[in-house]
């Protein structure tokens, strides 16, 4: 009975390592967003706020509003102040290790890969420039080949040249990228540093593909009782990635 029982134990931590190693990860080491270059679709370090007006419970990036003191609330437009609010964590997610053995990246498409400047960073960003295309960005929007590309997102991003670093490719002139090159985009466009800025060039190549994050399974959200915050986890925010 005691050697059917840890038989059992040993096939299921190696089936445990098997799905961990090539199929999902962030099931035993958790993935964590920790910058706000995907905000608003994924959240870094964010803080919870309530308007003091209106009382709409909203959430604020705390990358991009490192040197702010005051939110603006998106519905009445009251300031509020955020000098009480405690940081909570970047959002937890899971990524498709497999998905990109079958098919390759989709325009739009959220992916993760190592960073062509330091391999062992992963990285979390969207493809907007496939294989051997000429991406320029402009007006906010993206043209392939000279030709608009109408976006399919849940919230529409308006790119822009990077705030603070140089932007290298594609702002000022088309950007053509190799025959086995992805050029990527922070949603949070104003304080992404992706394809328009790396110094050794814009393509992300796919031998440098991690896979495809699907699932946010953990956010934290901080609430306040008898004086202090309390922070506990939001199932109401678990939801795939688009």
């Amino acid at each position: 009975m005691i050697q059917r029982v840890i038989r059992r134990a040993i096939l299921l931590a190696i089936c445990w390592l098997i799905v961990r190693t090539w199929a999902v990860d962030g099931l035993g080491i958790p993935l964590v967003i920790s910058s706000g270059s995907m905000a608003p679709t994924l959240l870094g370090p964010h803080r919870d706020a309530v308007c003091a007006d209106c009382g709409l419970h909203y959430t604020l990036d705390s990358v991009s509003n490192t040197f702010r003191n005051v939110a603006v609330c998106p519905h009445c437009g009251i300031p509020n102040a955020l000098d009480n609010l405690p940081e909570l964590d970047g959002e937890h997610v899971l990524v498709d290790r497999a998905a990109f053995l079958w098919r390759s990246p989709r325009r739009w498409e959220v992916v993760a890969f190592r960073s062509p400047v330091d391999a062992r960073m992963i990285c979390v960003k969207r493809v907007v420039g496939l294989p051997g295309e000429e991406v320029q960005i402009r007006d906010g929007d993206i043209y392939i080949n000279g030709q608009l590309q109408r976006k399919t997102l849940k919230h529409d991003i308006y790119y822009t040249w990077p705030t603070g670093v140089e932007a290298r490719w594609g702002c000022d002139r088309p950007f053509r990228l190799g025959a086995d090159e992805y050029f990527v985009l922070g949603d949070n466009s104003s304080i992404s540093d992706d394809s328009r800025t790396w110094s050794g060039g814009a393509g992300v190549p796919s031998s440098l593909l991690y896979g495809r994050p699907f699932l946010v399974h953990f956010h934290a959200r901080s609430y306040q009782c008898f004086g202090g915050f309390f922070t506990i986890p939001d199932i109401t925010q678990i939801r795939l990635i688009r």
